[in-house]
């Protein structure tokens, strides 16, 4: 039953995430640490630029974006479980224990809609950030106050996109409160991954 209120709450995320659409761990070696795009205000400058990265080998194999390392550097875990959310195909790490491990899925958005989109529908949001990573330009932004749950997007062409999102659970020291920062951490290392 706590497992069912769990898929339930990550796929209400998940569709939340999608209709908005349509209207860390260690990668190995020190990693880049994000930094602020220029401009006065971050809603108004929006990176474009940034190498495109090649989503096509994870299309059909969503989980094997993240190695094994890496996923148990970042919690307690069921199996992750591949599937499709509305906006391309994604993989959700499910924690094992609902009170003290966090939720992550990772969508490889390829139905359409852009990174500079999910921008754009992102920019109201009362939590709302750009940076860089690795010269790959990332947003993170959360409808509420980003305690919770947030959605980090990942600029990898004009064409698509991945979106790493968290659902924290309320005991994950490192993660309640920070639910961005957990995001960030993932997108750079799916970038780092992305970049071989």
């Amino acid at each position: 039953m706590k497992s069912l209120n769990r898929i339930l709450r990550v796929l209400v995320a998940t569709t939340a995430t999608a209709v908005a659409l349509v209207a860390c761990s260690d990668v190995g070696g020190t990693p880049n640490p994000a930094t602020t795009t220029a401009g006065t205000d971050p809603r108004s400058s929006t990176p474009t630029s940034g190498d495109a990265l090649d989503i096509s080998e994870y299309v059909n194999a969503p989980c094997g974006i993240l190695k094994a390392d890496q996923v148990s550097a970042l919690g307690k875990f069921q199996e992750p479980e591949a599937g499709a959310s509305a906006s391309g195909p994604s993989c959700t790490y499910e924690g094992s224990d609902v009170l003290k491990d966090s939720t992550y899925e990772i969508i490889f958005v390829n139905d359409g809609s852009t990174y500079q989109e999910i921008v754009d529908n992102s920019k109201s949001d009362p939590i709302f950030s750009q940076a860089d990573v690795s010269g790959v330009p990332i947003m993170s932004s959360d409808a509420t106050d980003g305690l919770r749950s947030c959605t980090t997007a990942i600029r990898t062409s004009d064409e698509d996109a991945v979106m790493v999102q968290i659902s924290t659970a309320g005991q994950d020291d490192p993660n309640y409160g920070k639910a961005c920062k957990a995001t960030e951490r993932v997108a750079e290392t799916v970038i780092g991954n992305l970049k071989g």
